[in-house]
């Protein structure tokens, strides 16, 4: 990567660099991205040689979740609705709170039994509820520290989508794609590894949001250096298309974080410093009604489609143009 170019659109007219500070694990490393004004990408411009320190001193993604039986059950109960089954039960359970993964879930038209693949899974909770629920999941993250199987029975390994050799009705890109430095090439291999009337979902962070613009460099979903590249709704959309995809679907769930955790990295408080509202909820600098405040402006942001991520359902080029 460099500064002149965008490495999604190709563009090389007006790129500019600005500066964001490493703060999650509040070393403060200053970092370099480039922003592209044809599309709106970020990438940073040049990635370390060592990665993996970043991704220790407690990543969240890598925290191992306990889950006790009423938990899988509800779960099991409430996504096997999303697989085309379940209870009347767990169509109430559903009805009354909907979870993160609802809307992309059920659109992606899984059954029970059909394989699931999440690219980048950390410790693999989330996979952990699917397989509760009848899905045959497969995790890979090349972070991870040896391979493994979850006490579900979900297999977890330590390598990359180049090197995966299964084939799956379902990719998952969770908060993944933008931690690879050429995530074209990973579209391309899911593509590669879809079964027949299989879909890919993309979730990412996104730069074309209320929160980058009233953030800049402090909004905290830029995450350097650990973000290699930071999407648009137009960035992503223009991979797509290259990678053999069409955009067939896209559900904006950002949350409070946005505004509460950039606040802090604007007062200089890291994610993980004691003085975070993650780890202290009684510190002096937000009240309950500021909290609450954040999360009427990310309910607003999603139904405005500026929120800052989103799920996209990508099929098949092919497909959507043969209907």
């Amino acid at each position: 990567m460099d500064g002149r170019t965008c490495n999604i659109c190709g563009n090389a007219d007006g790129i500019r660099c600005f500066t964001v500070r490493e703060m999650m694990q509040g070393t403060r490393e200053p970092f370099q991205y480039a922003s592209c004004p044809e599309c709106g990408h970020l990438h940073l411009v040049s990635i370390p040689e060592d990665m993996g320190r970043y991704y220790g001193h407690g990543y969240y993604s890598y925290s191992r979740r306990r889950l006790p039986w009423w938990w899988r059950w509800l779960h099991k109960t409430r996504t096997a609705v999303m697989l085309g089954g379940g209870t009347p039960m767990g169509r109430l359970m559903l009805a009354l709170k909907k979870p993160w993964y609802a809307d992309w879930l059920s659109t992606m038209r899984l059954r029970p039994g059909d394989r699931f693949l999440d690219v980048g899974c950390g410790a693999g909770n989330f996979l952990r509820e699917l397989q509760a629920a009848g899905l045959d999941c497969t995790g890979i993250d090349p972070f991870l520290p040896g391979d493994e199987d979850t006490p579900e029975g979900v297999r977890l390994c330590r390598r990359d989508i180049a090197n995966e050799p299964g084939s799956y009705k379902g990719i998952l890109f969770s908060h993944s794609l933008e931690h690879v430095p050429d995530p074209g090439r990973d579209l391309e291999c899911a593509r590669g590894r879809l079964l027949e009337g299989g879909t890919v979902v993309v979730r990412v962070p996104l730069a074309d949001s209320l929160a980058f613009w009233r953030y800049g460099a402090d909004w905290f979903q830029l995450d350097a250096p650990r973000h290699l590249n930071l999407f648009t709704q137009k960035s992503l959309s223009i991979l797509a298309r290259k990678c053999g995809f069409s955009v067939a679907g896209c559900w904006h769930d950002s949350n409070k974080d946005q505004f509460w955790v950039s606040e802090e990295y604007r007062m200089g408080i890291g994610m993980n410093d004691p003085r975070s509202f993650a780890h202290d909820p009684t510190q002096t600098h937000f009240r309950r009604k500021d909290i609450a405040r954040f999360a009427r402006w990310a309910k607003w942001a999603n139904a405005m489609a500026v929120g800052d991520q989103a799920a996209f359902l990508l099929e098949p080029a092919e497909r959507i143009s043969g209907r």
